[in-house]
């Protein structure tokens, strides 16, 4: 039941705490004490209903919609989870092929901005990957290769939407923020448009930018993970 608590807002747990305070206070100590004031009766009867109201509200909250709530949420965490994994996996994969190209270390804890330049800078747009696209066996170029794992990400950032009222905010800003990043925004129309560049440094930044958002998205599921343990 503790765990469930702490998902209630901090606010709201403060507030009840608070109201019970005051109210345990006035129950052992301020209704023995001679009244100071002439309403100081109808006073202590205000405080006494809306203490208890808060006090009230909160239980049939707790009890009634948010313990059902969190229960459905737990029940649905290991398929968001496992998307969530699937969508880490899938930049993870990138870095480890674009490293097997490059000869350049590419770890998605420990990026940086200048590493991942290093390592586009050695890369030609337009040669070839593992990536099969087609009939015939051809193989995408990096730029689509790019695209192609882009297509699969949103597809299913898609899946976990149509989830969306299990959710937590905080997940739905991180797979946002991925949906809408720059990398996403560029990577589909450059992987069908000629491009002159001779590495693919241009796209560094942009990449760097979406392993960060992804980076954060891991940390999330390593937190849920534990917390649901």
């Amino acid at each position: 039941m503790l765990k469930y608590l702490n998902t209630v807002r901090k606010e709201i747990n403060i507030l009840v705490v608070v109201s019970s305070a005051i109210l345990l206070l006035k129950i052992l100590w301020l209704n023995k004490v001679p009244a100071i004031f002439s309403f100081a009766s109808e006073a202590g009867e205000v405080v006494d209903r809306l203490c208890t109201s808060i006090i009230s509200s909160y239980l049939f909250f707790i009890i009634v919609v948010h313990f059902k709530s969190e229960k459905d949420k737990e029940s649905i965490t290991p398929y968001v989870l496992t998307y969530v994994n699937r969508i880490v996996e899938e930049c993870v994969s990138q870095l480890a092929a674009i490293q097997n190209e490059s000869k350049i270390s590419l770890k998605l804890d420990d990026l940086t901005k200048e590493i991942v330049k290093s390592a586009f800078a050695k890369i030609h747009p337009r040669s070839k990957t593992s990536l099969i696209i087609g009939y015939g066996n051809p193989t995408a170029d990096w730029l689509q290769f790019m695209a192609h794992s882009q297509f699969k990400t949103i597809r299913m950032i898609e899946k976990l939407f149509i989830k969306i009222t299990f959710l937590d905010s905080q997940l739905v800003q991180l797979l946002s923020n991925i949906d809408d990043c720059t990398h996403f925004n560029i990577i589909q129309s450059s992987a069908t448009l000629p491009v002159n560049n001779i590495t693919l440094e241009a796209w560094s930044d942009s990449f760097f930018d979406y392993c960060l958002l992804i980076s954060k998205l891991d940390q999330y599921a390593k937190t849920r993970m534990a917390l649901y343990s």
